[in-house]
């Protein structure tokens, strides 16, 4: 399998969509007013980070389509598959399907956590596989997500104390 940084800057949009859509349910679902600040910030970040996916796409889509192509040995190539078929949110498992069974804040929470834990290690493989140029932009992303995994952790906290 040829992977492109098309093809992850696609994934990274879905990514980010979802985890949008994921912060806005979550904001709806809790009554506590710091709570529904927190994911309501946390989904203005996601749409942030899927319009600068967006931006890179357009330059890329506009480049030579051959110069993107990435190919790798066998192994690393199904690890890498391994890591977009495992994503949280696939067709199969809908960001309605995930939240509706959470009860309570740190649920929430924890399973917010376990979204921006995946988002890092995407980013960290996939890092490898874009241009040079690009590189500092998906270092931002990890630092971001990394900054929102602290955020997350920090709240849940607050709720354990």
């Amino acid at each position: 399998m040829k992977w492109s940084a098309i093809e992850i800057c696609k994934i990274g949009v879905e990514v980010e969509r979802n985890g949008r859509a994921f912060y806005l349910k979550a904001r709806d679902k809790v009554a506590d007013e710091d709570l529904q600040k927190l994911f309501s910030r946390l989904a203005d970040a996601e749409l942030i980070h899927e319009k600068t996916y967006l931006q890179i796409l357009e330059r890329l889509e506009i480049a030579d389509p051959a110069e993107s192509e990435c190919c790798y040995d066998q192994e690393y190539d199904i690890y890498l598959g391994a890591l977009a078929d495992t994503r949280v949110f696939t067709p199969q498992r809908t960001v309605d399907q995930i939240i509706a069974p959470l009860k309570t804040p740190s649920d929430l929470l924890r399973v917010a956590m376990g979204f921006e834990k995946d988002a890092i290690l995407w980013l960290s493989e996939m890092i490898n596989l874009v241009a040079d140029d690009e590189k500092p932009v998906i270092e931002e992303f990890i630092s971001y997500e990394k900054e929102h995994l602290a955020v997350l952790m920090t709240e849940l906290k607050k709720l354990s104390a």
